[in-house]
Formats: structure tokens, sequence, C-alpha cells
């Protein structure tokens, strides 16, 4: 039980240093977490509760995504609307497609599930631990969908936090970066952990062979790179035309989903 303690607050903090180090407000990191710890408005009883569930979501959230918690991939996709949630509230406002692309990555990691007829997160990298990352293990076909799952999930990330509700005046200094960080995270974790594995999670379950330690780094450097990635990313979305991206994408899950279903 220590051990995979151990190895779930590592890998989280990994994986939200490496949306904060990808994001294009890293430069001003100091001003934000000063910028944060200064608002009055978190200094309420909502706003810290508020933040506190955003937080939350992640902190549990992330595990679960890499095997460490034994849960559907429906809860780690749980958080991320309660992100959402928290970030209109803060901001008081609508937040445009947020939760279209919210709902099209939703599918598009259901559809990345199936490619292992199962919706259970340990189940899946129980199954790339033995037979590789999903996208190597045949039938081929089936993997191709998955990978096409996996590009529009990585999309609809990348849009979902960026067109998610940004806030008025100061606040945008300090609570939405740390927000975006957060869904950041998150959101590419249930995408990349899906494809990649085996996950750090199996470092908890005993020894291990070369070609397994070997597979764990390749899906843990992937999941990193991801997840930054996406951080980096959203900062360019506004030069892509926001609706062909969602149709094109809601298409592409939709599509994955029916070919390959759960069983």
């Amino acid at each position: 039980m220590a051990q995979s303690l151990a190895v779930a607050v590592i890998a989280t903090a990994a994986v939200l240093a490496a949306a904060a180090v990808g994001s294009p407000e890293w430069g001003r990191r100091r001003e934000i977490l000063a910028s944060f710890r200064t608002k009055v408005e978190v200094d309420e009883i909502q706003g810290r509760s508020l933040m506190a569930l955003a937080v939350f979501s992640a902190a549990a959230g992330v595990p679960s995504a890499i095997g460490l918690l034994p849960v559907v991939v429906l809860v780690p996709l749980g958080g991320l609307v309660v992100m959402s949630m928290v970030r209109h509230r803060l901001s008081r406002t609508s937040g445009g497609n947020d939760h279209a692309w919210l709902a099209v990555l939703g599918v598009c990691a259901i559809a990345i599930s199936a490619r292992f007829q199962t919706l259970d997160t340990e189940a899946i990298l129980g199954a790339q631990a033995v037979l590789g990352p999903t996208l190597l293990v045949a039938p081929y076909p089936s993997a191709l969908l998955a990978g096409l799952a996996a590009a529009a999930g990585f999309i609809s990330c990348t849009f979902h936090v960026a067109t998610a509700p940004a806030f008025t005046k100061d606040l945008a200094v300090g609570m939405d970066p740390l927000l975006r960080w957060l869904q950041t995270a998150l959101a590419a974790t249930v995408i990349a952990a899906s494809v990649a594995g085996p996950s750090v999670a199996i470092l908890s379950s005993g020894p291990f062979d070369l070609r397994m330690m070997l597979l764990v780094m390749a899906s843990t450097i992937f999941l990193l790179v991801a997840v930054a990635g996406v951080s980096f990313a959203r900062h360019w979305t506004h030069r892509i035309p926001e609706r062909p991206a969602l149709i094109s994408c809601a298409v592409v899950a939709g599509l994955c989903l029916l070919a390959q279903p759960l069983t």
C-alpha cells in the first residue's frame, strides 16, 4: 500500500509538472503562484472549496488513469467534468464549446478502452503489460481505430483546455493558469495512458524484467511528452477554425466507438 501511494504521488507530481512546464505561462510561474496566494476570492469558503475540489479531481484522477486505483475510465472523465464545472463557476462565464469538446474527449477515451473490450483501467493497463502498447496489438485494424481515437482525443484535450472559460481581471493571473494545468494533466493522461502502457502502476506490483522496465520507461516518457505537448499546443488553437475541428473529431470518435463496440 505504501509503495503504491508513493508511486501515485510521484507520478501525479511528474504529470502536473509536465503540464506546467509545457504551458505558455511557465515563464511567469512565480507571478502566477504569488497572485494565487493573495486572491481574496479564494479566501472565501466557496472559493476554497471549489479549488480544493479541482485539486482533488486531479490528484485522484491521474493515478486512476494510469491504473494505480482500480476504477473504470469513467472516473477520471468524471474528474474532468468536475474541474470544468469549477472553472465555469469561478469564472462566471459560459466557456463556449468547452462542454462539447469534453464530450468528444469522453467518447474518444471510451473508444480506446473498447479496444480491449473493457472500461476497467487496471485491466487495460494489465493487458498492455502482457501484450504491449494498445497500438501494437493485433488485430491491427482495431489498433488503427484506437490510434485515430487517440489522435482525436489529444486534439479534444487541447481545445477543451484552450476553450474553457477565461477568468476576468486579476483572477486570470493566478487561478486560470493553475486550473488549466490541472485540466491538461488529467485530460492528456486519460488518453495517453490508454494507448501507451504499461504504466508506472506496474512498479507497485512486484519484480519485473528488463523488457518490462524498458516498456514502462517508454510509456512514461510518452505520457509526459503528451501532457506537455497538449499544454503547449493549446496556445495555438486560435489559429484553427474550431467548429470544423470539433465536427471532425466528433465524427472520428463516433466511428471509432461504433467500429469496435464493447462486448
